[in-house]
């Protein structure tokens, strides 16, 4: 069975966060949304964070910088030679 994660009050990134605005962010807990067990996303101290259930066997995930203007990929499951299961 997948894991489950816990629900807690969202922050909504925001383009002009400062650095300690975001390190203040950052010690709370994670608010996710979507389904849990399969697919779901949150954001978190400026940054999103997804993960999906592939194949009922193992996690994709990928984080993006949300203040960056594009966007960017910081990091992603695609990028290590391993499998993420539950």
């Amino acid at each position: 069975m997948p894991f489950t994660l816990p629900l807690f009050i969202n922050y909504p990134s925001s383009s002009d966060m400062t650095k300690d605005e975001r390190q203040t962010l950052a010690k709370e807990r994670i608010t996710w949304r979507g389904d849990l067990s399969d697919d779901c996303s949150a954001d978190w101290a400026g940054l999103l964070l997804r993960a999906e259930w592939m194949e009922k066997k193992w996690w994709w995930w990928c984080v993006y910088d949300m203040q960056d203007v594009n966007e960017e990929q910081i990091d992603s499951s695609n990028n290590y030679n391993m499998r993420w299961s539950s």
